[in-house]
């Protein structure tokens, strides 16, 4: 019988977590009919439909470099992002600028939903109600069916957004803690004083916290504190955090050109976070912008 590389790597690299104690992803059951990507050369763009449940199915644009994948022996990352107040999944994931391609020339693979209330001020469910489940349940859709294809690692699964989708960032990754590595909050953040999951003992995914400073505010609603909460809170937990005060207001600053979201992921894989990133520590310039720091 013979046994693929990436399958052997992937079997080695789940061992080798067991031996020192750190806890296995759980991947949710995928549905029963899950969607098929396709192939071609350069970037590749599509609109993937997926089953949440009997009869609903929600949409999503993925993007990836099928060539790309195909080297990375099934260890390549996953990326869910979720865009703003009337935002367009065929647009913003391109506000991630150097990291887009850097995280596409890994082999991984970016995955926008679309929303299923919007246009509206409040575009993801969890923003409206911290009760309602929706898109997590499609989330859980999503990587369990990219899982199935065996070309994505369980271990680097992360997840970004922008205003909206920054809050939705936010609490995928508490909420989704059994298999979320960790984020990039763009203008998101903790707005309550109680986080669902405290008392588990499952890892806080590491978390990239981005906001505009004082301005950072769409209508009613402001930015900085709750991504001030969030930063603390994720290091309060022990997981990796760096905070980002880009100071231009409610906006995706695209981070003075750096790969800091593609970076960030890299180092930070599933409950193993990286000392790059400890209280106090200075950031590399290189992949970092000036006003980004690991501690307030």
């Amino acid at each position: 019988m013979q046994v693929s590389l990436g399958l052997f790597l992937l079997a080695a690299a789940v061992l080798g977590c067991q031996a020192q104690g750190i806890p296995n992803p759980v991947i949710p059951e995928a549905p029963a009919r899950c969607f098929q990507l396709q192939r071609g050369a350069g970037i590749v763009k599509q609109e993937v439909s997926v089953d949440v449940s009997e009869g609903v199915s929600r949409q999503a644009i993925v993007y990836w470099k099928p060539d790309q994948n195909a080297k990375s022996n099934g260890d390549a990352p996953v990326m869910l992002y979720f865009h703003g107040t009337f935002g367009n999944p065929n647009l913003e994931p391109y506000f991630l600028a150097t990291s887009f391609n850097a995280f596409l020339d890994e082999g991984g693979i970016i995955v926008a939903p679309r929303s299923d209330i919007g246009p509206s001020e409040f575009e993801w469910h969890i923003v409206r109600d911290k009760t309602a489940m929706n898109d997590m349940i499609m989330v859980d859709a999503i990587v369990s069916c990219l899982m199935q294809t065996k070309s994505f690692s369980m271990r680097r699964i992360h997840a970004a957004g922008f205003s909206a989708g920054g809050i939705q960032t936010t609490w995928l990754s508490v909420l989704r803690r059994q298999y979320i590595a960790s984020v990039a909050s763009f203008s998101g953040g903790l707005s309550t004083s109680t986080v669902p999951g405290d008392g588990e003992t499952l890892p806080v995914p590491a978390a990239l916290v981005i906001h505009g400073g004082r301005l950072d505010k769409f209508d009613t609603t402001t930015f900085q504190e709750p991504s001030e909460k969030f930063f603390k809170y994720v290091q309060s937990k022990g997981s990796a955090a760096v905070i980002c005060n880009h100071g231009l207001g409610h906006l995706i600053a695209r981070m003075q050109g750096t790969d800091a979201v593609s970076t960030f992921f890299k180092d930070n894989t599933y409950a193993t976070s990286s000392p790059k990133y400890s209280p106090g520590t200075a950031l590399d310039k290189a992949h970092f912008a000036s006003y980004c720091q690991t501690s307030l």
